[in-house]
């Protein structure tokens, strides 16, 4: 009947330990678990889950979000890249994918180019157009 008890006596200061270190884990921000380590090593357990340092969890706020600081780096002379439109700062001279900022000026350049003939043809096609109704 003694080895009962204190194998009762064990086990619930076992469960206790494994409680607590489970608890002072969880409040320290960490989603791990510790209950096992504190069942089986008590004390030991508990000295080190008080010893790990604490978990800081981060919201985004909306100001966090990648727009707000695209556009902040936009209105300080930042760039887009042309070939894969990442936002870069003005000191940057070469974005990730390789692209330098003279390299994408040109890209823009031709781009703006394209876009002005396509208009003119489009016009011109129109009165082209206009013109053979009325003949």
């Amino acid at each position: 009947m003694f080895f009962w008890m204190e194998l009762i006596f064990t086990l619930i200061i076992a469960v206790v330990f494994g409680c607590a270190t489970q608890s002072i884990v969880s409040n320290k921000g960490y989603d791990e678990n510790w209950f096992w380590w504190g069942f089986f090593f008590g004390v030991i357990a508990v000295i080190v889950a008080l010893t790990k340092p604490e978990r800081t969890r981060f919201t985004q706020s909306p100001e966090a979000s990648a727009p707000y600081y695209e556009n902040k780096i936009l209105k300080n002379n930042g760039w887009v890249c042309a070939k894969c439109q990442k936002t870069n700062p003005h000191y940057t001279g070469t974005c990730s994918c390789g692209n330098t900022k003279g390299e994408n000026e040109q890209i823009l350049q031709q781009k703006e180019k394209k876009e002005i003939e396509a208009e003119k043809t489009q016009r011109t096609s129109g009165l082209r157009h206009y013109h053979a109704g009325r003949i």
